[in-house]
């Protein structure tokens, strides 16, 4: 069986690369911390909205942190937004 070999020596050769094509972290907020963070991006205007016909997504900078909420992904009735932290790698 062939087995893909990557094209990087080192997994900080790897992560060098994912940063300089502009890869970032992102962690979903869920329970009373996504909650929280609903309310306060209600507040705020978004820095960024994008619109790709199946998702909308808008961007928010606060506090030094970055956050995405993306609405689209559920199919049944009113769709929740997805809100993710994006840090740097």
């Amino acid at each position: 069986m062939n087995q893909l070999r990557s094209p990087f020596s080192t997994q900080e050769e790897a992560l060098a690369f994912l940063k300089s094509i502009g890869m970032k972290n992102r962690r979903t907020l869920v329970g009373t911390e996504r909650e929280h963070m609903l309310t306060l991006l209600a507040l705020l205007e978004p820095t960024d909205v994008s619109n790709n016909q199946r998702t909308f997504t808008e961007t928010y900078h606060h506090a030094g942190k970055e956050y995405e909420l993306t609405w689209g992904f559920d199919v049944k009735g009113e769709p929740e937004p997805y809100v993710e932290e994006i840090t740097e790698l």
